[in-house]
């Protein structure tokens, strides 16, 4: 089976749980991916447009939870594939969602800036604005890893807000200039928020009063490809699972992935490249919990798994993008072609292996 396309310009398009089972955003639906075989395990249907956050409970970590442009937030046991319970607080398209890391919690934010937190135990939620202006629409956020009533915004505009459960501003971080693209907290007593921008900049803050300790413009270490004022840029960031002083991003030109180490003796970060990948936009990197792997996916339709310490891509398993339009069948190569409706055509290389060629 080949997998529906993951969702393009997503903070939060898909997320991993500990058992290894990979949930991403497919057009209005949810695709169970097994890793450790491969394989599509199920696909789960409710939502009525796209859908565009996924999030794992971290204490319940069978129950995931989706939000999308309907402005429906849902819960979902991904063991026996079926909806639990849903709201529909937001009245406007629900960028993203996150869960809290030590309670059935999860915060979801939309387009008109506003927040929702739902307590799926006692089936109960509560909404705060933070900002009245759909420039400033909540693009990603997250739980503090070590203060549960904390709340990490970012913004379209480039800012990160604090919030605490009364939703009382506490900070206001301006350090980015374009829209922030992840934001991720490190392993260890004291953790670090990473974050990423559209400005291609990273920016890494303290835990604790949310200083500046690192600050990286990704352009000054690759040579920047020229782009058309109307192309968009995607950052992707992320820690290491294992490694507190490790964390990993996209950079210049698109699709490169990255390894930076904080433990370097040097002042300077510099990146060390992974091998080749993937040759479009990558929309996240998400490390799989207790192992040295984290998978990632592109533009280029591609879901492709890494290993940590090793810098090198696993496997790569293409996706189907946009409507089949026609199948074909060789009998007497026993290969099958399908033309798709984002101008390419796949075809079976053997082993269940698929190569994609723009149609001409």
């Amino acid at each position: 089976m080949i997998p529906a396309s993951p969702n393009w310009f997503c903070s939060a398009g898909g997320d991993v749980n500990e058992k290894g089972l990979f949930v991403f955003a497919s057009k209005n639906d949810l695709t169970l991916f097994c890793l450790e075989t491969r394989k599509v395990v199920s696909v789960l249907c409710g939502h009525k447009d796209r859908v565009r956050g996924i999030s794992f409970l971290k204490k319940d970590n069978n129950i995931c939870v989706s939000v999308g442009d309907d402005n429906h937030v849902y819960s979902w046991d991904t063991e026996t594939k079926k909806m639990l319970r849903y709201h529909h607080q937001h009245q406007d398209q629900v960028l993203c969602v996150a869960s809290a890391w030590n309670f059935n919690k999860v915060a979801s934010g939309d387009k008109s800036g506003t927040v929702v937190i739902w307590d799926l135990d006692e089936d109960t939620f509560y909404s705060f604005p933070t900002f009245g202006a759909k420039s400033r629409s909540v693009q990603i956020l997250s739980f503090h890893p070590q203060e549960p009533d904390v709340l990490v915004l970012g913004y379209q505009t480039g800012e990160i807000m604090i919030f605490n459960n009364k939703g009382q501003s506490q900070h206001r971080l301006v350090d980015h200039t374009g829209q922030v693209q992840s934001l991720s907290w490190s392993l260890g007593p004291t953790p670090k928020l990473l974050s990423s921008s559209a400005d291609m900049s990273l920016v890494i803050r303290d835990g604790k009063d949310y200083k500046v300790t690192q600050q990286l413009n990704l352009t000054k270490y690759h040579e920047a490809t020229k782009k058309s004022t109307k192309d968009r840029t995607w950052v992707a960031a992320a820690w290491s699972s294992l490694e507190p002083d490790t964390f990993y991003s996209t950079g210049v030109p698109e699709g490169k992935l990255y390894s930076w180490s904080l433990s370097e003796s040097h002042e300077e970060l510099k990146p060390i490249p992974f091998d080749a990948g993937h040759n479009r936009l990558v929309f996240s990197i998400l490390p799989v919990p207790r192992t040295n792997t984290f998978i990632t996916f592109s533009m280029d339709r591609k879901i492709m798994a890494w290993k940590e310490n090793e810098g090198q891509r696993t496997w790569s398993l293409s996706t189907l993008g946009g409507f089949a339009y026609s199948v074909s069948l060789s009998h007497s190569k026993d290969i099958m072609a399908i033309a798709c409706g984002d101008s390419t055509v796949r075809r079976e290389i053997g082993n269940g292996k698929w190569e994609m060629g723009n149609r001409k």
